[in-house]
């Protein structure tokens, strides 16, 4: 699998230890990637987007003094439709559904693989989901499965694991 050049994007990776965030940092550069900005917090991360065009946020969940959820909120409620690849250790289901509910694009759970975040980099790029308002939300379309055959007037709930549920 190949996202194709990512040279010329401008990535922000958001976490609060310097070495998961270098750990993302590394990897984008085995990918390809040249222009990246890094931020300690939710609130320098607010500061450099306020000063830069990012094309894609990548950020821990769990932070201090800002997490990442309520990062992805601040940017969502600015109307920003970049997308956010959110990473965090503590992945259940709860916070799989804060994190669709914020406006995550992507969910990626650590410890992460090179594989891994490669296919969540090719969906954000090559698979964008389309973007929807409502009253109390706008960011990517939270429906992730289309089933063609499907007949009812609601999705239905299935069993999935929590790498597939994102």
């Amino acid at each position: 699998m190949s996202v194709g050049d990512l040279s010329a994007l401008q990535f922000l990776v958001v976490d609060d230890h310097d070495h998961a965030r270098e750990i993302v940092i590394e990897l984008l550069r085995a990918f390809g990637a040249r222009r990246l900005l890094q931020a300690r917090d939710g609130y320098a991360a607010i500061d450099l987007l306020s000063n830069h065009e990012v094309d894609i946020v990548i950020t821990d969940a769990l932070m201090q003094p800002m997490d990442g959820l309520t990062l992805t909120r601040v940017i969502r409620e600015a109307g920003s439709m970049t997308p956010i690849v959110m990473i965090t250790a503590h992945a259940t289901f709860a916070v799989l559904a804060e994190a669709r509910d914020a406006g995550v694009t992507e969910f990626l759970t650590k410890p992460i693989t090179g594989q891994g975040f490669l296919r969540r980099l090719d969906a954000v790029i090559h698979q964008p989901r389309p973007f929807i308002r409502t009253a109390d939300y706008f960011g990517p379309c939270r429906r992730r499965r289309v089933d063609d055959a499907y007949q009812g007037p609601e999705r239905r709930g299935v069993d999935v694991s929590l790498d597939d549920a994102y």
